[in-house]
């Protein structure tokens, strides 16, 4: 999957129930990667040479598919992940950047994405 179609991706309201399809080509490697207790799954996203920059409402959407169940737990931690990894992706703050680092470790549960959302909500405020 090419970063910018990621990227566009989380810059929707609508954005999280074609998450899950536009990623369904990359997470059988990063699955089996997870299960091999590999400390790297492999992750397909290329570059375009764009510099797209992920902001907090990015993860808020990223979240909220979470939550909706129109992802699911690796889903969420293999989009983190490629937010953090792809070249073309840069953080607004470090902040932001320290929540996407937080969901993509593949431990994520409701409570846990839950505490970050409402955390991004008062950084948007």
């Amino acid at each position: 999957m090419k970063a910018r179609k990621l990227y566009q991706l989380l810059d929707t309201l609508d954005g999280g129930k074609a998450l899950r399809k536009a990623v369904a080509s990359g997470l059988p490697a990063f699955r089996e990667g997870l299960s091999g207790g590999e400390r790297s799954a492999p992750i397909d996203v290329e570059s375009d040479g764009s510099l797209l920059v992920i902001a907090a409402p990015h993860l808020v959407i990223l979240c909220e598919a979470y939550l909706a169940k129109q992802i699911d737990e690796v889903e969420l931690a293999y989009i983190a992940t490629a937010l953090d990894r792809a070249s073309d992706f840069r953080f607004v703050t470090d902040m932001t950047e320290e929540f996407a680092f937080l969901l993509s470790s593949g431990n994520a549960n409701t409570e846990a994405v839950n505490a970050v959302l409402r955390l991004l909500r008062e950084h948007i405020a």
